[in-house]
C-alpha cells in the first residue's frame, strides 16, 4: 500500500488497515474505541516520530 502525506484516505482503506492491525494483535477495539497494545507502536504514534 502506498500513501502520500496529506492525501485523502477513503473509509475502506482505513477499515482494512484497522482490521489488519487487529488481526496482528497490535490494536484492540472495544465499543468503537481503539487501543494500541504494542508499546513500541504506541510510542511511535504518540511522539509522531514516524517517517
Amino acid at each position: 500500500m502506498a500513501a502520500r502525506r496529506g492525501s485523502p484516505v477513503n473509509d475502506g482503506t482505513v477499515a482494512k488497515v484497522l482490521e489488519g492491525l487487529k488481526a496482528a494483535m497490535l490494536i484492540d477495539e472495544q465499543e468503537g474505541v481503539y487501543r494500541v497494545n504494542d508499546p513500541i507502536l504506541r510510542t511511535l504514534l504518540l511522539t509522531g516520530r514516524i517517517t
